[in-house]
Parts: structure tokens; C-alpha cells; sequence
């Protein structure tokens, strides 16, 4: 039997995290628990600083003050994190098949060609594309692209995947098959963390974090999202945001016991 207290250490974990540049507190006191094998939206309006909120998580960037820990250990030692920008930063004119041996070859430097290509193979299953792994980048749709970019952040496992607007410029019903994925690969306890502006698939998620101007005011199930802001839908939450300051939200979360 798994010692319980051992169990409590995984997934990502937030403690009072701020950040500060010169005068700005770009992110206040963020405090945040995130069990393995969630899928979470990370949601808020422009400026709300979930970008920067990524790049902390990232350990691209260090909080001025407070803890991350993923798995018990700080960012940078906790094995290989995914992570896919919003724009895709792919070789437009390799194929599929031969970005992702490219990359490979980077990312897995102590296996052999035979163990590459199997893991190449598998991933093309996973994400859709062996049809299309000969086809060069550029002939590839929007949402075939994002794919691509994600299976070369599956190359290394990551037990963490954080997507910034991965459905961004899709239509409702890619965006849709898109999210639908992502919830499944959120198997095997990976914590899956994309950021959107996108409201139609929210219900797919687990988890909701909301931010608004660097504060954390509200982390629940979609459902209880709605409920705290008392509204039907997702989209009205952002009109509501704005009838109150940051202030009056912040003293909404968290909820009185």
C-alpha cells in the first residue's frame, strides 16, 4: 500500500507565488493545488497574467516570492515538462514523420534509431497523424499543425503538458475535437493545463483557474464556476468580471467555510 503521505506530494502545488517587475505585481499571493490526471482550463480576461503564470510553472521564469513544486520538486528538477506556444514553432518544410525524428533525435539523445521510431510510431498513432506523417508541415490544416506541435512534447512523457490557446483560430467544432483530445491524454495521471479564451469546451475540464489582474479569484469544477459567479455561461462570466473591481472579486475566493 502507497504511504498516503507520499500521495499528497503529487501533482503541482502553489504557494503564495508573486511576481513582481519594478513597480508592477504582475501576479498576488497565487495559492493553487492541482491533482495528476486533471485536465484544467487556465482562464481569465487580457492582463490577467497567465502567461506569466505558465513561464513560473515552466521554471522559465521565479517567482519573487513563494514555492511551485511539481511532484514534491521544484520545476527545473521534476523531469521533462510539455509545453506548446500558442504560435507553432515547427519546420514548415520537413514532413511530419521527419520533424518529429528531428526532434527526437535532440530530446531522446540516449536511445536507440530502432526505440525512436517505435516511440515516433506510437505517438503518430496517439495524436492522429499517421496518415499524414509523409506529408510535408506547410500542406497540413490549423488544427493538424497543433497536433504535430503536441506530439513533440509527447516525445519525452511529460507527466506535465501546459498548452497556451492551443484552439486558437479553430472553428467551434475543431476547437471542440481538439479539447475532447486533450482530455485524454490526460491518462496515465498526466496534468494537462491550457490556457484559452475559448468558453465553448469548458465543461471538458476538470479543473477552472481563474485569474483577473495577477489574482487567483476562483479554482473549482466548471459547474461550481458557474455557480460562484451566477451565471449560466461561461462567456457571461467575463461581462460580469466587469462591473467590479479586482478587489471585490478577490474577497470572493476563497468561499467562507
Amino acid at each position: 500500500m502507497p504511504d498516503i503521505a507520499d500521495t499528497h506530494k503529487n501533482g503541482l502545488k502553489l504557494q503564495s507565488v508573486s511576481v513582481t517587475i519594478g513597480n508592477s505585481r504582475i501576479l498576488s499571493q497565487i495559492s493553487l493545488d492541482l491533482d495528476p490526471g486533471q485536465l484544467v482550463a487556465l482562464i481569465g480576461p487580457s492582463g490577467a497574467g497567465k502567461s506569466t503564470l505558465m513561464r513560473c510553472i515552466l521554471g522559465l521564469k521565479s517567482p519573487s516570492r513563494g514555492s511551485i513544486t511539481f511532484n514534491a520538486k521544484p520545476p527545473s528538477q521534476a523531469g521533462p515538462l510539455g509545453y506548446v506556444p500558442q504560435h507553432d514553432q515547427l519546420h514548415q518544410h520537413l514532413t511530419v514523420e521527419r520533424e518529429l525524428d528531428y526532434a527526437a533525435q535532440l530530446r531522446l539523445p540516449n536511445d536507440s534509431q530502432d526505440q525512436r521510431q517505435q516511440i515516433i510510431q506510437d505517438i503518430l498513432q496517439k495524436v492522429d497523424l499517421t496518415e499524414r506523417k509523409n506529408l510535408k508541415i506547410n500542406k497540413l490544416s490549423g488544427g493538424q499543425r497543433k497536433r504535430v506541435s503536441l506530439a513533440l512534447e509527447l516525445l519525452t512523457n511529460p507527466e506535465l503538458l501546459i498548452l497556451d490557446e492551443p484552439t486558437s483560430g479553430l472553428d467551434p467544432n475543431l476547437e471542440s475535437k481538439m479539447m475532447h483530445f486533450f482530455a485524454q491524454l490526460t491518462e496515465k495521471k498526466r496534468t494537462i493545463i491550457v490556457a484559452t479564451h475559448a468558453m465553448e469546451s469548458i465543461m471538458l475540464c476538470d479543473q477552472v483557474v481563474m485569474l483577473m489582474q495577477g489574482h487567483l479569484i476562483f479554482s473549482g469544477s466548471p459547474q461550481k464556476t458557474l455557480d460562484h459567479f451566477q451565471q449560466n455561461e461561461f462567456v457571461d462570466i467575463f461581462k460580469a468580471l466587469d462591473k467590479h473591481p479586482v478587489s471585490h472579486w478577490s474577497k470572493q475566493w476563497p468561499p467562507s467555510p
